[in-house]
C-alpha cells in the first residue's frame, strides 16, 4: 500500500480549491471529509505575521502557509478558543471597555464569564455530537482556575490603570478605522492590538499590548499557555516573535528604546539592544529571500520534518511530514510526534455510543483506535483507507532515546471525560479506496 494516502493529488494544482479560506473548523465536525492532495507548489503572501513567522527556522512552510491563510487548517485544540476570550477580556479591560459596577476584580470575572457565553456556544456547535460539554471541561477543576486566576489578575492590572487609551479608541473607530496603528498613539497611554507593519522587510501584524511613556515603547505579549522551556528560558519562537515586533518599531520610530515582555502572569523580558535587533533584522531579510511575494516555490523546499510538525494544523497536506512520518513511526524520532495515523482499515466494530476501528498503517504496522464517536466511522468498511490527526493515547511513547508512535489510540474513554481527542480530523482517501 502506499505510505502516503492522497498523494496522487501532489503534481496538481498547489492547493484543491474546496479547500480554500481560513477555516480552523474543517475537520471538527463529525462528517468525515476527503483527504485533500498534498501541496506541491505554494505561493508566499505578500506580508508575514510575527506570530506565524517565528516558526520559520523550524518550518518555513508552516510560516508562509499561516501567514497566507490559502489552506484550511486541522482544527485546533479548545486552548485556542480559551486564549481568545481570554484575550478579549484584557483587549476590553486595556480600552476602559469594562462597564464598572464593583471592584475590579469582580467586574472582570463578570465580564469574562459572559465572554465565554459566546466562545462556550461556538465550541458546542463543533462537536460532532449533541453535548453539554463547556470550555471549563476539558481541563481538572483546579487547572481551570489557574487559568481564570492568571487572567483576571493581568484585567485588572490593566482595569486598575484606568482606562486611558479609551479616547483613542473612540476616535479612530468613529472614524472607520479598524484599530490603532503604532502611529496613533499617544505619547503616554497604554493601548491594545496595535497594528504595526515594516513593507521594506513585509511584515504586518498586531501587537497584544503598547505602552508609550516619553522616548519608549514597551510591547508586551500575552500569554494564556506555555512560554518557556524546560529551563525556563523563553522558547525560541516566542523570544523571535517579540523581537520582530520591536523590529517593526523600531522602523517606525527609530529614536525610541524598545523593550520587550513576554507576560503569563509573570513578565519575562526579551533582550532586544543594537544587537539583536540586527540580527532579527538580518535573519527577516535572509528569511524573505527564501520566499518571494508571489512567487510560487517548491512545498518540499521549506517543509522541514521536525518539532514543528507538532501543533501544525497544515501537516495533513504537508509532503514531507507525510513522507517522514511514517518512517518515525517506526524507527522513533528525537522530538514529539504528532499523535496521527492513516492507513488500511481492517476490523470496524460499533457499540451504542462508542466504536473500535483496526488498520494498518503507513509503517505496515496494526494500530488500534478506540472510543470513536458513531458521527466518525459512518459508512466506513475495511479496505478503505482513512486518516486520523489529533488523537489521544494512554500508551507510553518516550523511551530513552527516541520518541516512539504508539500502536493504541482513542478519541474519548469510559472513565474520563477530559481525555479526549478534542481536535480530531478524520479524513477518507476516496481516490486510493
Amino acid at each position: 500500500m502506499s505510505g502516503t494516502p492522497g498523494a496522487s493529488g501532489a503534481s496538481g494544482a498547489s492547493v484543491d480549491s474546496s479547500w480554500r479560506g481560513d477555516n480552523s473548523d474543517n475537520g471538527s465536525v463529525g462528517k468525515t471529509q476527503q483527504l485533500p492532495p498534498l501541496l506541491s507548489m505554494v505561493v508566499p503572501p505578500p506580508t508575514f505575521s510575527p506570530s506565524h513567522l517565528g516558526v520559520a527556522d523550524e518550518c518555513l512552510l508552516r510560516a508562509v502557509l499561516g501567514s497566507a491563510r490559502v489552506v484550511a487548517s486541522l482544527p485546533a485544540h479548545p486552548a485556542a478558543d480559551v486564549g481568545t476570550a481570554f484575550h478579549l477580556l484584557l483587549e476590553r479591560s486595556i480600552r476602559g471597555e469594562i462597564t464598572r459596577m464593583g471592584t475590579a476584580e469582580e467586574d472582570a470575572e463578570r465580564t469574562l464569564d459572559e465572554i465565554l457565553i459566546e466562545a462556550n456556544r461556538r465550541f458546542a456547535a463543533r462537536l460532532p455530537e449533541a453535548s453539554s460539554v463547556v470550555l471549563k471541561d476539558v481541563w481538572s477543576p483546579l487547572l481551570w482556575r489557574r487559568k481564570v486566576r492568571r487572567v483576571i489578575d493581568l484585567a485588572v492590572r490593566q482595569m486598575e490603570g484606568g482606562g486611558s487609551a479609551a479616547p483613542a479608541y473612540s476616535g479612530v473607530l468613529a472614524h472607520g478605522g479598524v484599530g490603532l496603528a503604532l502611529s496613533d498613539l499617544g505619547s503616554v497611554r497604554t493601548f491594545a492590538e496595535v497594528r504595526m507593519r515594516a513593507s521594506d522587510l513585509r511584515l504586518a501584524g498586531r501587537a497584544d499590548v503598547v505602552e508609550r511613556s516619553a522616548g519608549h515603547i514597551t510591547i508586551r505579549d500575552l500569554k494564556t499557555g506555555r512560554v518557556t522551556d524546560p529551563d525556563g528560558s523563553v522558547s525560541p519562537h516566542v523570544a523571535r516573535q517579540l523581537r520582530v515586533y520591536g523590529l517593526m518599531a523600531r522602523r517606525q520610530e527609530p529614536a525610541a528604546a524598545v523593550r520587550l515582555v513576554v507576560d503569563d502572569g509573570t513578565e519575562r523580558e526579551v533582550p532586544f539592544g543594537p544587537k539583536e535587533e540586527a540580527e532579527t533584522e538580518e535573519w527577516v531579510r535572509a528569511t524573505m529571500a527564501r520566499v518571494p511575494s508571489g512567487v510560487p516555490v517548491d512545498a518540499d523546499q521549506l517543509a522541514r520534518f521536525g518539532p514543528a510538525c507538532d501543533g501544525c494544523g497544515f501537516r495533513h497536506v504537508c509532503p514531507e511530514y507525510r513522507q517522514r512520518a511514517p518512517e518515525a513511526w517506526s524507527s522513533g524520532a528525537k522530538h514529539r510526534i504528532p499523535l496521527d495515523t492513516w492507513g488500511r482499515l481492517t476490523d470496524v466494530q460499533g457499540a451504542e455510543d462508542r466504536h473500535r476501528v483496526r488498520l494498518v498503517d503507513a509503517a505496515g504496522r496494526s494500530v488500534s483506535i478506540t472510543g470513536l464517536l458513531p458521527a466518525r466511522t459512518r459508512g466506513w468498511y475495511p479496505g478503505d483507507l482513512v486518516s486520523l490527526f489529533g488523537l489521544r493515547t494512554r500508551d507510553r511513547h518516550v523511551g530513552q532515546d527516541a520518541v516512539r508512535q504508539p500502536l493504541n489510540f482513542h478519541e474519548t474513554t469510559v472513565d474520563d471525560r477530559r481525555d479526549r481527542a478534542w481536535a480530531l480530523a478524520v479524513f477518507r482517501d476516496e481516490s486510493q479506496s
